[in-house]
């Protein structure tokens, strides 16, 4: 099949068009325009107008009709990596997936043919698309699996019956989309049910902590973490200026991992990539040498170095009471010598628990040694609620803009901020007016 494209604005000559149903949109609405730019053919699965379908015919565009085009995406998908056959590792956890995705990726991409989601395509509609990227020369595909759903890591797995999968963490993230911590286990153990006889579940040894995963699954599980009994063993990581040095017990041998990130809680993520590397036959020496060069993912802890010695560190990916708080306990370490700020958006999906998670944020960030923090959102409220007791410069904003007239006007040589927000949130948008102004 051509190359598919579910997005008509870059839809090129000869591609394939498949339109999605979006909550905001229906890809369905712009199948004239996919046929007008010359697309080889395209999938629906609402009615079209008959001079629709008459104009692809005119042009001998091809016109499949499917029951659902979601779901056709993802059994297209499934087709093609049954067709070809590579290895498939899928990589899950609330925290770090897309960080361990990419140190697996990028490090076998540099020895296989290889293939990984540039972006975090993590979804059923990200998913499929990346697999329906690989070709007969492709020997790995390294994908990451997200969720906020019961039954969407099941879905997932369905499509790309992985030969490996890695746990990296489960936390509370989306807990208002769950009753409970356990049920959002359960979701994400999706991976270790669906994982046949002959597979490796990759997992860190936290979770089993959770009674879910001391019951008898048709995979074998290796663990990673801090215990000595884990197959991976984290000994201890260290933050050296922008390097995250890790060391790791493989084999009872002792290993330096350098990660060229920030955040002491990458350790983690670095071990998880580490074992799946090892398990896949790796050698330790090769994973070193590697790993000291790769690219760092886009917008998480990123560094931004601004005007008048002024330093941003983008971390608006997304939040989560866990990230939030290992990103200001990263934070708190830097020397400064000016002024530190924290930008904090709300974070999302957090339900009934929102105020105390948010106020959890404020409480630690009441201890730490950021001096200004600015808040924006519904949520955070709590979070500076809290710091008005504090010794803190809090402020509070409704609106983005005055935010960052507001830093425009304070901000000295030498001060470092830190900006994080849910991804909803738009706090990248900050940043972007940040660079426009001191650059």
């Amino acid at each position: 099949m051509k190359k598919i494209n579910i997005d008509s604005r870059t839809l090129k000559k000869g591609e394939f068009f498949w339109p999605i149903k979006g909550e905001n949109f229906d890809g369905h609405d712009f199948i004239e325009k996919a046929i007008k730019k010359e697309c080889s053919g395209f999938v629906y699965s609402e009615p079209l107008d008959p001079s629709i379908l008459a104009l692809a015919k005119s042009k001998n565009i091809q016109a499949i009709k499917v029951a659902d085009t979601l779901q056709a995406l993802g059994e297209e998908a499934k087709k093609i990596r049954q067709k070809l056959n590579p290895q498939i590792i899928a990589i899950t956890g609330s925290n770090g997936k897309t960080t361990t995705k990419e140190i697996v990726g990028q490090i076998l991409a540099r020895k296989y043919p290889t293939v990984y989601p540039q972006k975090s395509f993590n979804n059923l509609i990200g998913l499929p698309l990346t697999l329906l990227s690989i070709n007969q020369d492709t020997k790995y595909v390294v994908l990451e699996m997200g969720m906020n759903q019961p039954g969407e890591i099941r879905q997932l797995m369905h499509i790309a019956q992985p030969d490996m999968g890695v746990i990296v963490n489960i936390l509370n993230t989306h807990i208002g989309n769950f009753d409970s911590q356990e049920d959002i286990v359960r979701a994400k153990g999706e991976m270790a049910e669906n994982l046949g006889q002959n597979k490796t579940l990759i997992l860190n040894e936290d979770c089993l902590q959770y009674a879910f995963f001391n019951q008898k699954f048709a995979c074998q599980i290796k663990t990673f973490g801090l215990n000595q009994n884990n197959f991976c063993i984290l000994k201890q990581a260290r933050q050296q200026g922008d390097k995250l040095h890790v060391y790791i017990i493989l084999n009872e041998q002792t290993y330096e991992f350098v990660y060229p990130g920030l955040g002491l809680h990458n350790a983690q993520n670095v071990t998880g990539a580490v074992a799946c590397l090892y398990e896949l036959g790796l050698a330790p020496e090769e994973i070193q040498k590697e790993l000291p060069s790769i690219t760092t993912p886009y917008m998480r802890m990123q560094k931004i170095n601004l005007n008048n010695n002024i330093i941003l560190y983008d971390d608006t990916f997304n939040a989560s009471p866990a990230s939030t708080k290992a990103a200001i306990d990263t934070f708190d370490t830097f020397v400064c010598k000016g002024k530190k700020y924290f930008i904090f958006g709300d974070m999302l999906e957090l339900g009934k628990h929102s105020p105390s998670l948010h106020t959890e944020i404020g409480q630690q960030l009441a201890k730490s040694t950021i001096e200004f923090i600015y808040t924006y959102g519904k949520e955070t409220k709590y979070t500076h609620q809290v710091l008005q007791n504090s010794t803190k410069k809090a402020r509070h904003f409704k609106n983005k803009t005055e935010l960052t007239q507001t830093l425009k006007a304070n901000l000295q040589p030498n001060d470092l901020l830190l900006i994080k927000g849910s991804k909803s949130m738009k706090m990248g948008e900050i940043v972007l007016d940040l660079r426009n102004i001191f650059t």
